[in-house]
């Protein structure tokens, strides 16, 4: 991760030896190949099971097909207190980001948030976030076959639990 005072920047790396693309809802990109995150407010004070607040957000950065390099981007907002998915609503074209895959060994997605997707209006260094970046990768059939976290106690079932999330600091 990087950050100017326009935009988030994500970089992943993967080794995933069978890209899988999909025509899937953007939000839902989640099940497919993909990069992902929660990103929120400083999580500090907050306690396990505590719910998702309205500021926390859901960025979901696609991998397309082998044919078109370019990121597709959404955003699963909260709402009473869990993440809420949308068929083509979540859609951020605002986010910019490539893909580079490599079939047989992996891709390479870059990708670019503005802060106002994020919530965030005036990004300076020493700013505190809740933020968890997860890889997705899918099975032949479309369906998730795992998902890897920065932060080992993320599961499906504890996403929208902002008070076990990784915390993110802006560096100067």
């Amino acid at each position: 991760l990087a950050w100017d005072d326009q935009v988030l920047y994500v970089l992943v790396v993967t080794n995933d030896f069978e890209i899988h693309t999909f025509d899937r809802a953007p939000s839902a990109l989640f099940n497919g190949d993909s990069a992902h995150f929660e990103f929120g407010p400083d999580p500090s004070g907050l306690g396990d099971g505590d719910p998702l607040r309205d500021a926390d957000r859901h960025v979901l950065l696609g991998v397309p097909g082998p044919e078109d390099a370019h990121v597709l981007g959404a955003v699963n907002p909260e709402s009473g207190g869990v993440f809420v998915r949308g068929p083509d609503s979540s859609r951020q074209p605002t986010i910019q980001g490539v893909v580079n895959i490599e079939q047989g060994a992996g891709y390479i997605l870059e990708a670019a948030i503005p802060w106002p997707v994020l919530g965030v209006n005036d990004p300076q260094p020493g700013m505190v976030f809740g933020a968890n970046l997860n890889v997705s990768d899918a099975a032949p059939n479309g369906d998730l076959r795992l998902m890897v976290s920065t932060n080992p106690n993320r599961s499906g079932e504890n996403q929208d639990n902002p008070g076990i999330w990784n915390t993110l600091v802006l560096q100067g």
